[in-house]
């Protein structure tokens, strides 16, 4: 459960709930130590869970009170309902923890410009490997990491422009280039013009 995965333990869940026939109404000895047993797992992972209130979006507990005259299928399929909303509750954690990687992994790109941002150094600030963060990065955002980079890069690269006390080899050594032949060939690249060209547009 721990895991997020849900196939391994719904496989589980069956193999231990099939071991009483799901017409089966009378509580044995069996059907009341699985049951129990369940619920002391299930609540014991919510009630360590930072987000405890949540489990209220996807699971009503008056659910779990069952009485006496519904079947042992009827039963498993409001633990096997709660057991859901677990895993539910876990993708949305996940996906926030994502989220958040994502934002920090933008923010650092944007504060290095000039620094080291080869995706080796990015796996580190994320904490991911590094084909997981482009693959994870790119689902979230929609572009790429090199993309999100060329961009920012762009972007601070027309505003220094748009300074004509900023000299070309300044604004290239800012941003990471190794010279200023390099940056203005990259931003011909992506601009259609040189540096130069493009101050004289402004």
């Amino acid at each position: 459960m721990e895991t997020g995965q849900i196939e391994p333990f719904q496989q589980l869940f069956q193999d231990i709930v099939n071991r009483i026939p799901a017409a089966q109404m009378k509580q044995d000895e069996v059907w009341l130590h699985i049951y129990h047993s369940m619920l002391s797992l299930f609540f014991t992972y919510i009630s360590q869970s930072e987000h405890r209130d949540k489990w209220t979006e996807w699971f009503a507990y008056d659910q779990l009170f069952y009485g006496k005259l519904l079947t042992w299928g009827e039963v498993t399929e409001r633990l096997w309902q709660l057991a859901v909303s677990i895993f539910h509750v876990q993708q949305d954690q996940a996906a926030d923890r994502d989220r958040e990687v994502v934002r920090k992994v933008k923010q650092y790109i944007k504060s290095h410009l000039g620094g080291d941002l080869s995706l080796t150094q990015l796996s580190k600030v994320a904490g991911y490997n590094h084909s997981y963060l482009s693959r994870l990065y790119k689902e979230i955002s929609g572009e790429g990491l090199s993309d999100f980079i060329t961009n920012e890069r762009l972007t601070a690269a027309r505003m220094m422009l748009s300074n004509p006390e900023h000299k070309v080899q300044d604004i290239a050594e800012t941003l990471g280039f190794e010279s200023a032949t390099y940056f203005t060939r990259f931003f011909k690249k992506h601009t259609g013009m040189t540096p130069s060209e493009f101050r004289e547009f402004l």
